[in-house]
This record gives structure tokens, C-alpha cells and sequence, in this order.
């Protein structure tokens, strides 16, 4: 199924990394600096408490983790004002990292 992302017009999808029951992440490229990043779009964040709640631990961890170990985060990309009281998707901006878990 093809997603709808919505980015800065900077970004530019480059290839989907990885997708989940909650969250899909994708490759992008910054064509300001040319570097890549890796987007991970969580979807319906507020159809139940827990889901929020977990995002928002997510999110929180990630803004005070500074380890080398450790995904950090680089920005979070927040809803347009007209669609702040409807938005149901979070986007987490963090390092492209070249190797995954699996």
C-alpha cells in the first residue's frame, strides 16, 4: 500500500525501511545538505490512550538520550496549525543509520 507522507519540501522519499503495526520508517534526503535521515511516520496515535502514551514515552526518551549507543532524535516534524486539534500522525526525524536489528 502506497503511503501519503507529509514532509517539509526539502525531504525527498528516498525508499521505505522498514514498516510495523503502528509505524512505517523511510529513508529520506535533506536536499538543502544532502544528507540522509530516516523518518519513522506513526500512524493513528490517538485511537487509545496507550497508543499516545507510548508515543509520547517514545518521543520523550529520544529529545534526553545522547549516547552513542543509543537512537537520537533530530527533530520532529509537528502538524500544520489548521491541523492541530485532527492530526492522527507523528513523524520522528533521526539519524539514518546503516545497519538495522534484524
Amino acid at each position: 500500500e502506497e503511503q501519503k507522507y507529509e514532509l517539509y519540501s526539502w525531504l525527498k522519499p528516498t525508499k521505505t525501511l522498514g514498516q510495523g503495526a503502528y509505524a512505517t520508517v523511510i529513508e529520506v534526503k535533506d536536499n538543502r545538505t544532502k544528507l540522509k535521515y530516516a523518518i519513522k511516520k506513526n500512524r493513528d496515535v490517538f485511537n487509545n490512550v496507550a497508543d499516545a502514551r507510548r508515543i509520547l514515552r517514545e518521543l520523550k526518551l529520544m529529545i534526553h538520550m545522547n549516547h552513542e549507543n543509543i537512537m537520537g532524535l533530530v527533530g520532529c516534524i509537528p502538524p500544520e496549525r489548521w491541523d492541530i486539534q485532527t492530526f492522527e500522525e507523528v513523524y520522528l526525524i533521526m539519524p539514518k543509520c546503516d545497519t538495522t536489528l534484524k
